[in-house]
């Protein structure tokens, strides 16, 4: 950006000291260079740092964000959820469900396990009378509006400590396209970022800063099926992966389900899956899916801008009095010329 905020001035003799101050009035989803520089008490100025910044994105969804980077482990009969939760402002929650029957839809499909702001949980003897359990986490926003859902399966185990982040693993193969195409198109799954919009017919390269929806709309998927999930492969770990659940939005019109984005560059996948009512996959899509660093625009920082300038004003004079001269000379040359005849 090429605004300027003046931030005033800080004086001290002590070094190494901290000092914070706030811009207000930034727009969202939008990156900023900034320029620090320190004058001494001889009026000597000097840039002594510089750098940018990217401002949290606008979500334009009726959706909240989910978390995300779930991980369960069972212990015995115990479990713990952990997982990351995006930005969340003030009076916003986190709310963990959990279900013996499937995963949770909403937030009072179930047994509430933890309401609160925090990132994880332990479910004592959870596993004591059902196996497996299904969890869902809720992300639920200032304005009440609630996540589509973050997903995990988990079950008693002979050995202690294993861990699952979700009901299934996206398999390290090539795109897989299993189950009768009649019940989802993979040209029917959307993903937008930004002003962008892909499908999953061909592999896809995402900003790896930027939120991001996945939506299949209402009509494009058959109407006996209970629920479709998302699965999301850790491009910093191709063994993890997190799951979503997609809601129905408050329009009535797309399944969809806002997902953080993973700040790390890398290779991933996604994977579709379509269950009907007795619990069993009849829809599989696995895309590739790479996650990338926006292109840069070049910053020019206002002392830049004086040093061009000095250079360049030479230049720019001697070119045009190169110019004018020129034009004189090629003047007289054909006044003279007309004078002889």
């Amino acid at each position: 950006r090429t605004t300027s905020y003046e931030l005033g001035s800080v004086s001290t003799d002590i070094y190494n000291q901290d000092h914070e101050t706030s811009i207000q009035n930034l727009e969202p989803g939008t990156k900023y260079w900034y320029m620090i520089t320190s004058t001494n008490g001889r009026g000597v100025s000097q840039v002594t740092k510089q750098g940018d910044f990217m401002t949290l994105p606008m979500i334009q969804t009726s959706e909240a964000r989910n978390v995300r980077n779930v991980v369960a482990t069972v212990s015995g009969v115990d479990v713990s959820l952990r997982w990351q939760n995006p930005w969340l402002a003030e009076g916003s929650k986190i709310r963990v469900v959990r279900s013996h029957l499937f995963y949770p839809v909403s937030l009072n499909d179930g047994a509430l396990v933890y309401e609160g702001r925090g990132s994880a949980v332990t479910d004592t003897a959870a596993l004591a009378a059902h196996s497996p359990l299904y969890y869902t986490i809720f992300v639920i926003d200032v304005n009440g509006l609630t996540s589509s859902g973050a997903v995990v399966k988990v079950s008693t185990v002979e050995s202690f400590g294993e861990t699952g982040t979700s009901s299934v693993r996206v398999p390290l193969v090539q795109p897989v396209d299993a189950g009768e195409e009649i019940v989802l198109r993979a040209a029917a799954v959307f993903i937008r970022q930004g002003t962008i919009t892909e499908t999953l017919a061909n592999p896809i390269s995402l900003d790896f800063d930027t939120t991001y929806t996945i939506y299949i709309p209402v009509a494009a998927v058959t109407t006996n099926l209970k629920s479709i999930i998302v699965t999301v492969q850790d491009p910093t770990d191709q063994r993890l992966n997190t799951s979503y659940l997609l809601k129905l939005n408050q329009n009535g019109d797309a399944y969809e389900a806002v997902i953080e984005p993973p700040h790390v560059r890398g290779a991933s996948r996604i994977l579709v899956e379509v269950f009907d009512f007795n619990l069993a996959s009849v829809r599989r899509i696995v895309i590739p899916i790479t996650f990338v660093a926006p292109v840069a625009l070049p910053v020019v920082f206002p002392d830049d801008v004086v040093r061009y300038w000095r250079i360049a004003t030479p230049l720019i004079l001697f070119g045009g009095l190169a110019g004018t001269s020129l034009w004189w000379l090629i003047f007289f040359v054909r006044r003279r010329r007309e004078d002889k005849h």
